[in-house]
């Protein structure tokens, strides 16, 4: 469903292909530099296969997270496809929900994080900047969390012990670890904070708004459940995140 009532129906949205600008979280896996068929980065290749459903071509931005958020606002940007994000509900449509990923917490096994008050034990939490992840972790003023570009980023200060955790999406810190040779087995013990919805944003200020009654029947179109996890394990099988083949971000 979308976030607010609309009055559109999906007939009368234009036939035509289009192209709206568009943007995913900037960094690997969700986009890839250098993109092919089987490469393309995991919202990417999503958001392409909506597009492609829809009759919609994407022009994508490469912009940073919080500047996503902020393009959305001003309608420097048509649409992306993000984490459901509130700080920015007075100035979107949502559609979705489009895909879900599990959050989980990545720390040192000394910590013992078995409920969410546990994690008051780490002195700091590396986090996307400007990203939400679960509404109380978001909210929680209790905890030092530093604020990172991207996941690499996040598991480099981990690894550094700069920081105590990382949280995120298991996707992105699967990839984070592919790419410095972490031990992936180690997520398999991390703390899972909870599961969030991937939603497509579309600006309040953009032509989009137009095509919102068809994308809204392109999302419906596809189950969402495992997709983006199942798409990442293709991606992953297809070596698109090899060491030496995918060092973006």
């Amino acid at each position: 469903m979308t976030g607010k009532s609309l009055s559109l129906k999906a007939e009368q949205a234009p036939a035509d292909l289009v192209t709206l600008s568009a943007s995913v979280p900037p960094f690997p896996p969700f986009v890839l530099k250098n993109p092919s068929i089987l490469c393309q980065g995991v919202t990417k290749r999503l958001l392409n296969l909506i597009g492609h459903q829809a009759n919609i071509n994407f022009f994508y931005k490469d912009y940073p997270y919080a500047r996503i958020l902020h393009s959305l606002t001003v309608g420097q940007l048509d649409v992306a496809l993000i984490f459901k994000n509130q700080s920015v509900k007075e100035a979107v449509q949502y559609i979705g929900p489009v895909a879900s990923s599990q959050v989980i917490v990545l720390s040192n096994k000394k910590y013992q994080l078995k409920q969410y008050q546990d994690l008051q034990k780490l002195n700091a939490i590396a986090v996307i900047r400007k990203a939400q992840f679960e509404p109380r972790f978001d909210r929680d003023k209790r905890l030092n969390k530093v604020n990172v570009e991207n996941y690499v980023q996040g598991l480099h200060m981990f690894i550094a012990g700069r920081v105590d955790a990382v949280v995120g999406s298991r996707e992105g810190l699967e990839y984070a670890m592919i790419q410095l040779d972490y031990d992936t087995r180690l997520l398999e013990g991390a703390f899972h904070l909870g599961n969030k919805s991937w939603w497509l944003h579309v600006s309040e200020k953009s032509a989009g708004q137009a095509f919102i009654p068809v994308l809204q029947e392109a999302v419906n179109s596809f189950s969402h459940n495992d997709r983006l996890y199942d798409l990442f394990n293709a991606e992953k099988s297809n070596g698109c995140y090899d060491r030496q083949e995918a060092k973006a971000g």
